[in-house]
């Protein structure tokens, strides 16, 4: 059966969406930033909290084309904490714990990966600016 799926370029993350993971990226860079000078305190926890738990999952969403707004943000939701998870069961049964090296990985990969695609989504297929029109 064709047509079932929606084309990639119909169900891209909406400019809101844009903004949030951009905003996501910058918190993270605090997070780190916070934590490699080893200030502590609430806003140091909420944001490593809110990061640890957005930032991976709407990293792998992002990948996903075919969802709808609502689906994007549930199943980043439940993938973020499940790839802490994964890494986390990973460290254990290696025996070698490093939680902020996790941390950083997880987060430094996931925000490569929103940027990048923040890049790519936002370049027009065809530009129009950049054919002279003669007339």
């Amino acid at each position: 059966m064709t047509g079932v799926w929606p084309s990639a370029r119909a169900v891209r993350p909406t400019p809101v969406e844009d903004v949030v993971d951009g905003t996501l990226v910058s918190m993270g860079v605090l997070g780190a930033v916070l934590t490699v000078t080893a200030v502590a305190g609430p806003l140091r926890a909420f944001l490593v909290l809110v990061v640890v738990v957005l930032l991976p999952g709407r990293a792998a969403v992002r990948l996903l084309p075919a969802l709808g707004s609502w689906a994007r943000w549930g199943l980043a939701l439940t993938l973020g904490p499940a790839l802490v998870t994964l890494g986390a069961t990973a460290m254990a049964f290696t025996g070698v714990w490093h939680p902020l090296v996790l941390g950083a990985c997880l987060c430094g990969a996931a925000s490569l990966l929103i940027v990048h695609d923040l890049r790519r989504s936002g370049l027009p297929a065809d530009d129009t600016r950049t054919h002279a029109r003669t007339s």
